[in-house]
């Protein structure tokens, strides 16, 4: 349990240093063993931060490659009115 608490604390250092963290990024952790681990951070990465899954192109070839990145939502700008 404790390799888990490390790599969810890595991952969210590194989602809000970069705004977005790929999937991938998540499975290259070291403390992350299995596709049971990456789903367990990617959840609580969504359930402790204001974030939302995208899949973007990430190369541009004959067969284009995808992947899956968790971005934190912009805030949203208040207004004031007087």
């Amino acid at each position: 349990m404790e390799n888990k608490s490390i790599a969810l604390r890595l991952a969210s250092a590194l989602l809000l240093h970069n705004g977005e963290l790929s999937i991938n990024d998540i499975a290259a952790l070291p403390m992350v063993e299995d596709e049971e681990d990456i789903f367990l951070i990617l959840s609580l990465l969504l359930q402790n931060f204001d974030a939302e899954i995208q899949q973007r192109r990430v190369r541009s070839s004959s067969l284009p490659a995808w992947e899956e990145f968790i971005t934190l939502k912009p805030k949203s700008a208040v207004v004031a009115t007087g």
